[in-house]
């Protein structure tokens, strides 16, 4: 969302890493950004931290709902809250509301990747099939096992004598 939307990147000051966030393991979390964004007549700014990933909403978390001292429905799942004199409340996706968006998503990720692999096809090279004249191999004759002679060590005995 950042390359796509060309929005400036600063260094993070404490960078962190996130562990299980996806399949590639643990990534390194060394970027942020200052995010614009409306919700209907709300608009505001966050700082956000870069993370790559397939999700692009913006997640507005702890230090956000601490800024803005929101106030949380729990039954309702509402959030509240006053922005230059107005009152706001955010309204939870519903289960319909919820699967459009994933669709969506799923579409474009299906999209990105068929674009991704055209690419990467577009750049293999064709195979060349080596003929055995191409070939700097030449065949080795093996060496011969010969058989080793056996020695037979005899036990000289001395005599010995003690006086």
């Amino acid at each position: 969302m950042v390359e796509k939307l060309g929005l400036t990147t600063t260094p993070h000051p404490k960078p962190y890493q996130l562990h299980r966030l996806n399949d590639d393991g643990d990534m390194v979390v060394n970027q942020q950004v200052q995010v614009d964004f409306s919700i209907g007549n709300y608009q505001d700014k966050v700082k956000c931290h870069v993370v790559p990933m397939e999700a692009c909403h913006i997640l507005l978390g702890r230090p956000w709902q601490f800024d803005k001292q929101t106030h949380h429905d729990g039954f309702s799942n509402k959030k509240t809250f006053t922005h230059k004199v107005k009152k706001f409340v955010l309204h939870p996706l519903t289960a319909s509301q919820v699967v459009e968006d994933q669709v969506q998503m799923k579409t474009k990720r299906d999209q990105e990747k068929g674009e991704e692999n055209k690419k990467k096809e577009s750049k293999k090279k064709p195979l060349k099939i080596r003929t055995q004249e191409d070939s700097r191999e030449t065949s080795v004759p093996s060496l011969e096992i010969v058989q080793e002679e056996k020695f037979e060590k005899k036990n000289f005995a001395k005599n010995i004598s003690l006086t």
